[in-house]
């Protein structure tokens, strides 16, 4: 390696002021956040679905057939949001709607019992909002950071944290929460809310970084984060 190279090796190298400067930044702990409360719902349906799909009467091969058409419908919707979000540039609109898609969900599965259509209507949704939401939260957060040092401070970061939600999700399915799963469900609904208070700050920071032209060191800004 030439002493060039040598060189920009080590300016592109991440060192201990760029962590310093980079959890100055409230934004970078509401990333986290966003995802770890998408992440406990997905986590929760991806292992508990076929489990959840049995207790509205299936037998063991119809609960794996009526397994499948949740995530097929959350495969088109993260398509649907993906277009939708790179064509109009609104992330915030996208991820809302997914929200109150998988609070929707959850509040059919919370309220309902004994109506199979229903409740399967709410696993369809909860499926569909969770795993959109996750997308757009995960495309949303890095690319407004600034860098390619944050980048990949804050990539490590957001999933490191918002994969925690991974260590929820085995215990708030439990046999003997059968059939009703409140405590899952309401699990599901607490993180749901909080991610949902998390990215309005998350936008309400956008904007204020938006009117703040200049650094605090006195330099200007270069990168505009997006909305």
């Amino acid at each position: 390696m030439t002493d060039a190279n040598h060189t920009a090796a080590a300016g592109a190298s991440v060192t201990r002021r760029d962590l310093v400067a980079f959890f100055k930044e409230p934004m970078n702990y509401l990333g986290p956040i966003m995802y770890f409360s998408v992440v406990v719902p997905v986590y929760s349906f991806a292992y508990f679905t076929p489990t959840i799909v049995k207790t509205l009467g299936y037998s063991v091969v119809q609960t794996q057939l009526h397994s499948v058409p949740p995530f097929a419908a959350a495969f088109g919707l993260c398509l649907v949001l993906a277009y939708i979000s790179d064509r109009t540039g609104n992330h915030l609109f996208c991820l809302q709607f997914s929200s109150a898609i998988l609070v929707t969900g959850l509040a059919i599965l919370m309220t309902t019992y004994g109506h199979f259509s229903a409740q399967y209507a709410g696993i369809c949704l909860v499926c569909m909002g969770a795993f959109s939401a996750g997308a757009t939260v995960i495309c949303w957060y890095i690319m407004n950071l600034d860098g390619h040092k944050n980048r990949i401070i804050g990539s490590g970061w957001m999933i490191s944290i918002g994969n925690t939600g991974g260590i929820v999700a085995p215990f708030i399915f439990l046999p003997s929460f059968a059939p009703h799963y409140r405590p899952g469900y309401a699990t599901c609904m607490g993180v749901a809310v909080l991610g949902i208070f998390a990215t309005v700050g998350y936008a309400a920071l956008i904007l204020i970084h938006r009117r703040n032209k200049v650094h605090s060191d006195g330099t200007k800004r270069t990168h505009t984060l997006s909305l």
